[in-house]
């Protein structure tokens, strides 16, 4: 592309850019949410800078240990705690300032995403089209007032994909490949883009040098730290053995549900006009176009292939995919549009790629309407959840009655042991929790999952209240 033409991709990557991270920010609130992942990367990263880590896993191991389902790891992959950790160094628990500087990667990821795409395709309308659609689309902002990995990952395998593109050097692979490793260390599919680029790289027949500089660093990093690292995951990696008939019908029923969704939220509209079929007309066309982009241009985009077809593998066979929402689909649903939009360029009809364009166009509009009204709606709701004083009040109470470690049951054990210290663990059924020899049983309306005792149990001893709370002892007769 041109000098000009250079210019003119920076500059829609930068307003791509500055709009995604407004919108983003106008979204974050002064709290944490119990059921997400947040608190404990966050723990994580605290712990990391003391150079206490080891502490801090064997806390966490005993909690899941303890508790009656393993919900968690015993230490959560490495990347993100240690991106997280300058921020916590310099701002502390400072929640704001804290998702202001994660969400700079979301931004970030968008703005590679889009210049990979622009000067892949040497075009800018539609993969800037592409890139709002995908962007501002609500599945990507779902995230957006938490403090989890994805967007850190996201930007790892964005900048993965846009190096590679042109790396000529084989300095630059070794880079790409120790890059690939970051992105293992931050989510375990990070691996897959290895594999991604090793076979472009074998189809190219480039030689067996450059297929060893992407290949043997990452292999030597992965074989130490399976070797050297003290700590283990955690027993639920075994989870993937529990894999059956049904947890896979659920997770293929999740997977097309997601992706119906992803054209039904932004489509809404459209959708309505044409009917009640329409969104499985809408699916089968777009997969129609991805199937003709992916036949059509097969060698060049045999990367992105390989890597959204394992990380959808992964999300078919592990357990609990179903339950997840769309947080899993954060990282391919990019690479996914680019496949889908790229294919209305190519088509043979030039009027069938201009209605096609002025969908797309219009498809970028619409997201961009939903995505503010949504940010409107989420900005209006109060915050219900850490920054509520009836829950300061029961951090408080916890924090006077200072319990001995694993003392106390509690449906979120991981948040209360951030916010108070209190080590605790989740039990739910109210035999368990007669005979699990702990002293204090804590019940929170909305969070609480669990037995919910009553007046008339004469075994549980009401020792505190507030508006949604309420603190037992365990006096088993």
């Amino acid at each position: 592309m041109s000098k000009l033409g250079n210019w003119k991709i920076f500059l829609l990557g930068i307003i791509l850019l500055v709009g995604l991270y407004l919108i983003a920010t106008a979204r974050v609130k002064d709290d944490l949410k119990w059921w997400t992942d947040s608190s404990v990367y966050l723990e994580q990263a605290e712990y990391l800078i003391r150079g206490e880590i080891s502490t801090f896993y064997a806390l966490n191991k005993e909690c899941m240990d303890r508790s009656y389902s393993e919900y968690g790891p015993y230490l959560y992959p490495m990347g993100f705690p240690f991106a997280l950790a300058p921020a916590v160094a310099v701002f502390g628990r400072d929640f704001i300032a804290l998702k202001y500087y994660n969400l700079v990667f979301l931004a970030a990821s968008y703005f590679l995403f889009f210049l990979w795409w622009a000067k892949r395709q040497n075009a800018l309308i539609i993969p800037f089209l592409g890139s709002v659609v995908v962007g501002f689309h609500s599945f990507n902002l779902t995230l957006v007032d938490h403090l989890n990995s994805e967007y850190f990952f996201l930007f790892l395998v964005t900048l993965s994909f846009y190096l590679f593109d042109g790396c000529k050097t084989f300095r630059g692979l070794i880079g790409i490949s120790i890059l690939s490793f970051l992105a293992y260390l931050t989510r375990d599919i990070g691996m897959f883009l290895v594999p991604a680029f090793a076979v472009i790289i074998l189809m190219k027949k480039e030689g067996i040098i450059r297929l060893a500089s992407i290949v043997v660093p990452f292999s030597i990093l992965f074989i130490g730290k399976l070797l050297f690292s003290p700590f283990e995951g955690g027993v639920h990696m075994n989870r993937i053995l529990e894999i059956d008939g049904e947890i896979l019908l659920l997770n293929y029923s999740h997977v097309i549900e997601t992706f119906k969704n992803f054209f039904r939220v932004s489509l809404k509209p459209i959708i309505d006009w044409i009917g009640r079929y329409s969104i499985w007309s809408i699916l089968f066309v777009s997969l129609g176009l991805v199937l003709f982009q992916s036949i059509k241009n097969w060698r060049k985009d045999l990367p992105v292939l390989i890597f959204c077809l394992l990380q959808i593998a992964v999300i078919l066979i592990w357990p609990s995919s179903y339950r997840q929402g769309t947080r899993f689909f954060i990282p391919v649903l990019p690479f996914l549009v680019y496949l889908l939009f790229s294919a209305t360029q190519n088509l043979p009809w030039r009027k069938v790629s201009i209605v096609f364009g002025l969908v797309l166009t219009i498809w970028a509009g619409s997201t961009v309407v939903v995505a503010r009204d949504q940010t409107k709606a989420y900005v209006k709701n109060a915050s219900t959840f850490t920054g509520d004083p009836d829950i300061i009040l029961m951090f408080s109470e916890i924090e006077k009655l200072d319990p001995p470690d694993f003392s106390l049951i509690f449906a979120s054990p991981r948040y209360l042991r951030f916010a108070t210290g209190t080590n605790s663990y989740v039990i739910v059924e109210r035999e368990e929790i007669l005979h699990s020899g702990s002293k204090y049983y804590l019940f929170l309306s909305g969070v609480s999952h669990g037995y919910n005792p009553n007046q008339d149990d004469d075994e549980f001893t009401l020792i505190g209240r507030g508006e949604k709370w309420f603190l037992f002892t365990i006096d088993p007769k």
